[in-house]
């Protein structure tokens, strides 16, 4: 019954990120989540893309192996751990932009939430 809220709430945590020339789908941590990662610090960097990678759009077979076919790969989460850890350029740069998305998220709510100078 609460589903179709809970994927709209979802939808407003996604942001679409560019690394490498391909275009990746991200979920923004939660407060929770970000908690979570400061209080155990034992999250790897393959667990954390693979929690907060969640689509990637037009990424062809060729993007992903040398001689592939122009065929679109729908997005597995298996197949982009398996095949981003060998493209530092491409994991460092979703690594920062799932940090910097929770960043920009605080910094938006730190604004809404600011009291306005008396005048």
């Amino acid at each position: 019954m609460s589903q179709p809220l809970i994927e709209k709430i979802k939808v407003l945590r996604t942001v679409d990120v560019e690394a490498g020339g391909l275009l990746f789908t991200l979920r923004r941590p939660t407060n929770l989540e970000i908690k979570d990662l400061r209080d155990t610090s034992s999250m790897l960097d393959s667990q954390i893309l693979r929690s907060f990678v969640t689509g990637w759009k037009q990424v062809t077979e060729a993007d992903l192996i040398p001689g592939g076919t122009p065929k679109e790969v729908a997005f597995d989460p298996d197949l982009f751990v398996v095949w981003v850890s060998d493209q530092p350029d491409i994991y460092e740069k979703l690594l920062e932009a799932i940090i910097d998305s929770y960043k920009t998220r605080q910094e938006e709510l730190g604004r809404l939430l600011k009291k306005p100078e008396p005048g």
